[in-house]
């Protein structure tokens, strides 16, 4: 793994990715996962750091669509806004397949996150006995895993209390986040830029494009997105 391939000198920048490339050339079969991609690969533009981000991007640009490399260099980019990234680094031969991921939409999902969460932090949960989630109950896998490890927290400090009630206690008192509207942004983003249908929940597959395209444009406005 390697991290913070940018650096402050002129010319060293390009060249610890040249190095990259070279590693992963040589390494034959290699899946390059590449997180908070929006920020790590560069704009065309080049920005106000010399130059800097519009040499990455086009060096970037150029190894992923080298033919040569096909099922050898796989990328993998994962962002929260795509809307972000250059779109020449979106198109087919570079990034061909987008896969939304979206918090869980049905009551199964959530209960299946927070046996997910709770083994991730030592509890062994069972469904049968999870409190029933409140109606329409907005939350994602971060706000699951918080959740979860205050209830190992609890349990902890309190060994001979009941699990299953702590749970209960902190989804009655669960707040949803004050930012929702930023959330619902960047789902919708996700949902735009989706390569296939069969991808999205229903909340999101049955309504139309253009339904999709008004209720970003109004976020946009409202959160004076550029």
């Amino acid at each position: 793994m390697l991290k913070h391939f940018r650096d402050k000198w002129m010319g060293s920048t390009e060249s610890n990715l040249e190095k990259i490339f070279t590693v992963l050339k040589a390494l034959g079969q290699v899946l390059v996962f590449v997180d908070e991609a929006d920020q790590m690969t560069g704009k065309r533009s080049g920005g106000d750091d010399g130059g800097i981000s519009g040499r990455i991007y086009g060096m970037l640009a150029k190894e992923m669509s080298d033919t040569r490399q096909r099922g050898k260099i796989l990328w993998v980019f994962a962002t929260s806004r795509p809307d972000l990234l250059e779109v020449d680094l979106k198109r087919p031969g570079r990034l061909d397949v987008h896969v939304p991921l979206f918090p869980p939409q049905t009551p199964e999902e959530k209960n299946s996150l927070f046996l997910a969460m709770a083994q991730k932090v030592g509890l062994e949960l069972q469904t049968e006995k999870l409190p029933a989630l409140p109606e329409n109950m907005e939350i994602g896998g971060n706000e699951i895993e918080a959740m979860m490890v205050r209830v190992q927290r609890l349990t902890s400090l309190h060994p001979d209390s009941d699990v299953y009630e702590h749970l209960a206690v902190l989804l009655r008192e669960y707040r949803p986040l004050s930012h929702k509207r930023i959330l619902e942004y960047m789902d919708l983003v996700a949902v735009k830029e989706c390569t296939d249908q069969t991808f999205l929940p229903p909340l999101y597959g049955n309504q139309p494009a253009e339904a999709i395209d008004g209720r970003l444009e109004q976020l946009k406005h409202e959160l004076r997105i550029g």
